[in-house]
C-alpha cells in the first residue's frame, strides 16, 4: 500500500485529503511523495482514499481531485487471500469485489476511471477523477505500469534501457564452447541462438529490462519466466527474456540426446552471444570476475520489451 504514492507526480498534489480506510499510517507514506496534501483539513477533497465506495463520496471530491478505491480485488486473491474472502463472506456477508466491478460503480457516480493497479502482491488500487484529463496527467505510462507489477517479485534491482546499448559479440560463444562443461547440452550452444542471430533479434525491439538477480540458479531463471508473462499479460506482446546459466528448471533432458522441446526455457544472455559484462558496465552497475568459488554471485537478467 505503501507505494500508492507513487503513481502520482511527485509534488502533483495539494489541498484537503481525507483517509476514509482503517489504515491511517497510508497518511505519511503517501505525504512523503506528496506533501503538499493536508488530511484532515476542512473543504472539498482534492484526494480521498476509501475502501468502499459509499453514497455521496464523490461529491466531495473536487473538480481536478482524485478518488482512490483501495482493496484485496479477485484479481490479485493468493490461495491465502481467497480463503479470508471465503471467510469474510461466510461470517458478514461481504463479497470481494472485482476491480471490473468498482470501476463500473465509479463510472455510474460520473468519474473516469483507471485500471487496476497492483500496489503489492495482495493489494490493488483503482484511481478515479470527475475530469479525464486529470487522469491522463498521472505519471503513469505502459512502462510506468510494468515496473510496477514487477516491483512485487523478488528483484534486486532492474533498470529500463536502450536496445541499442546490449552488447553483442563473436568471442563469447568461445568462452562457451571451450571453457564451460554445459557447451552443447540442453538449451546452451550450439543449441542457442548465435550471436548474429540475437543482433538481427535485437534490431526488432527498442527497450529492455536489465534486471539483476541472485543464487539459486533455478529461482533466477523461474523469476524471468514470471517476468515475461507478466510483460506480455501488461500489453508486451514482443516479451522475451534472456535469463543466466545453463537452464535449471529440470533433469529431464539427457545429453547427449538432442534438448526436449520445451516451453519453459530460455537462453542465457551469454548463450546468445551478449557480452554481460559489457552491457552491465554500460549501465553503471558493477560487475567483476570471481577469483575463486566462494565470492558472491550476481546474476543479470535481460527482458525485452515492445
Amino acid at each position: 500500500m505503501n507505494k500508492l504514492g507513487t503513481y502520482f507526480r511527485p509534488g502533483s498534489l495539494a489541498g484537503s485529503a481525507l483517509n476514509h480506510t482503517a489504515y491511517p499510517q497510508i497518511n505519511e507514506a503517501i505525504k512523503q511523495q506528496q506533501p503538499h496534501l493536508d488530511f484532515g483539513a476542512p473543504g472539498s477533497k482534492g484526494f480521498i482514499i476509501t475502501e468502499c465506495l459509499t453514497p455521496g463520496l464523490a461529491s466531495e471530491l473536487s473538480s481536478q481531485g482524485f478518488l482512490v478505491v483501495l482493496g484485496r480485488f479477485k484479481e490479485l486473491n493468493t490461495a491465502q487471500s481467497a480463503v479470508a474472502a471465503l471467510k469474510n463472506y461466510c461470517q458478514n456477508g461481504q463479497e470481494q469485489p472485482s476491480s471490473q466491478e468498482t470501476i463500473e460503480a465509479l463510472n455510474a457516480n460520473g468519474l473516469a476511471a483507471t485500471e487496476l493497479l497492483r500496489l503489492d502482491q495482495v493489494w490493488g488500487a483503482v484511481i478515479a477523477a470527475k475530469d479525464q484529463a486529470a487522469l491522463d496527467e498521472l505519471l503513469y505510462s505502459d512502462t510506468d505500469k510494468l515496473l510496477s507489477l514487477l516491483e512485487t517479485e523478488a528483484i534486486g534491482s532492474m533498470k529500463l534501457i536502450d536496445v541499442k546499448d546490449i552488447v553483442a559479440a563473436n568471442w563469447v560463444a568461445d568462452h562457451c564452447r571451450w571453457g564451460c562443461s554445459s557447451y552443447g547440452t540442453k538449451h546452451c550452444p550450439p543449441n542457442s541462438p548465435t550471436y548474429r542471430e540475437t543482433q538481427t533479434r535485437l534490431t526488432t525491439y527498442h527497450r529492455a529490462l536489465l534486471i539483476e538477480g541472485e543464487p539459486p540458479t533455478k529461482e533466477f531463471q523461474r523469476l524471468m519466466l514470471r517476468n515475461e508473462k507478466v510483460a506480455f499479460k501488461a500489453g508486451f506482446y514482443k516479451a522475451f527474456a534472456y535469463w543466466a546459466g545453463p537452464c535449471s528448471l529440470c533433469s529431464e533432458c539427457k545429453p547427449p540426446e538432442p534438448p526436449l522441446k520445451c516451453t519453459a526455457t530460455r537462453p542465457s544472455m551469454e548463450s546468445a552471444g551478449i557480452d554481460v559484462f559489457a552491457t552491465v558496465r554500460n549501465q553503471g552497475y558493477t560487475l567483476e570476475t570471481r577469483k575463486d568459488k566462494t565470492e558472491f554471485v550476481k546474476y543479470f537478467g535481460l527482458l525485452l520489451l515492445d
